[in-house]
């Protein structure tokens, strides 16, 4: 299987998951603001979406990628790479 992809710009890196994600990607999930995104979800719903993300890039060769602030190292948010329909 090919490295997961980290991509970088000058104010933002596009990088695999961590389990250290795991806090910011909860939060979100159970809360209102997962609405756009089919939630709010329990917390153990939101845990086998998270690893779900991960397992992603070996089963099928793209995921979820985490986007990071490079000013000071924050989790913002997810982005999904993926192929479309299997």
């Amino acid at each position: 299987m090919p490295p997961i992809p980290t991509l970088k710009t000058p104010r933002l890196i596009l990088r695999p998951m961590r389990v250290t994600d795991w806090t910011a990607y909860q939060r979100l999930m159970v809360s209102d603001r997962s609405i756009y995104m089919g939630g709010p979800f329990s917390t153990a719903v939101a845990w086998g979406m998270f690893c779900a993300d991960h397992a992603q890039w070996s089963l099928f060769g793209c995921g979820a990628l985490m986007i990071e602030d490079t000013t000071n190292g924050k989790c913002l948010g997810q982005v999904g790479i993926n192929s479309g329909p299997l």
